[in-house]
């Protein structure tokens, strides 16, 4: 599997369903540089794994960290 091949649009986001679990789902997502994720809430647990660029992750207690 090739994961560039799920986002082949030209967006500043974008997002694709690899496939669901019973706990939830697995994730796809690309953002355009500069980008920002609109604050929200996870019902389980997340796993953020940066392929490609780096990424800058922030909780809802201030918490950052970087990720390459």
């Amino acid at each position: 599997m090739n994961i560039k091949a799920y986002h082949t649009e030209e967006k500043p986001l974008q997002t694709k369903v690899i496939f669901n679990t019973i706990e939830g789902k697995i994730i796809s997502l690309q953002m355009e540089k500069d980008s920002i994720l609109k604050e929200h809430i996870s019902n389980v647990p997340a796993l953020l794994i940066c392929i490609n660029g780096e990424v800058v992750f922030e909780n809802e207690k201030k918490s950052k960290r970087n990720f390459a």
